[in-house]
C-alpha cells in the first residue's frame, strides 16, 4: 500500500488516516467526531449480527452501551472504485457491551464515499473470526 491517487481526490494515505479518526474517535467516546466522518445513511453492522444506524449507534456510545478501550487494526487492502473505497482488515477490539467486557477479533470491511464534499463511512461489516470448538 501507498500514496498513490485511487480515487479523484483521495490516497490510501488519507483514507487509511479516516480510519484512523474513527478508531481513535471511537475509543475516546467522541460522539462528535463521529457523527462528521459517519454517514447518515450508515449500515453499521455488529460481530452479534445487530444493526445500527449512524443515530442508534452515536446513541449507544454517547450512553455507554458501547465502550471502546482498545482497537488494533491490520489492514490487508484498500480497494477504489468510482464513488467509493473500501478498506479490508482485522480487527481485535477490547471493550464493553451493555458494561459486559468484551474482545473481539473480526475481518472487517469498510466502505468510505463522497459526501457533501467530505469522505464519511457508508458501512461497516465484521466477521466474528472466533474460534469455536
Amino acid at each position: 500500500m501507498g500514496d498513490h491517487k485511487i480515487v479523484s481526490g483521495v490516497t490510501e494515505e488519507q483514507v487509511l488516516s479516516l480510519e484512523e479518526r474513527r478508531c481513535r474517535a471511537m475509543i475516546d467516546g467522541d460522539v462528535r467526531t463521529l457523527e462528521s466522518l459517519l454517514s447518515g445513511r450508515l449500515w453499521y453492522s455488529h460481530t452479534s449480527g445487530a444493526r445500527d444506524t449512524r443515530d442508534s449507534y452515536l446513541g449507544k456510545i454517547r450512553d455507554g452501551l458501547i465502550v471502546y478501550r482498545d482497537i488494533r487494526r491490520e489492514v490487508h487492502a484498500v480497494e477504489a472504485w468510482p464513488g467509493g473505497v473500501m478498506v479490508l482488515a482485522q480487527v481485535r477490539v477490547d471493550g464493553h457491551v451493555a458494561r459486559t467486557p468484551v474482545t473481539l477479533d473480526s475481518a472487517t470491511l469498510t466502505v468510505w464515499r463522497p459526501e457533501e464534499g467530505c469522505w464519511r463511512l457508508l458501512a461497516h461489516h465484521p466477521t466474528n473470526l472466533e474460534r469455536r470448538p
